[in-house]
């Protein structure tokens, strides 16, 4: 997704948006559903909708409409 121009677009709480460092599949192996796990500065800041906004983002960018989507967020 390097490149791909996508922003966060949730809205800043007293502590600020999470900012994503790191994106990258989990497993080497290919597993159904694919597993994704995203580095982030402050997991505190991750809500639900964030989830459901990177979850569809993930899904758009890499043609994976349909398909079932992991996804663990872990802190720097």
């Amino acid at each position: 997704m390097k490149g791909s121009g996508w922003r966060s677009r949730t809205k800043l709480g007293r502590r600020g948006a999470p900012t994503i460092v790191v994106v990258s599949k989990w497993d080497i192996v290919e597993t159904r559903p694919p597993r994704f796990r995203i580095t982030v500065n402050d997991r505190r800041l991750i809500t639900r909708d964030y989830v459901y906004y990177v979850e569809n983002r993930l899904r758009e960018e890499l043609g994976l409409e349909g398909c079932p989507v992991i996804i663990d967020f872990l802190a720097r």
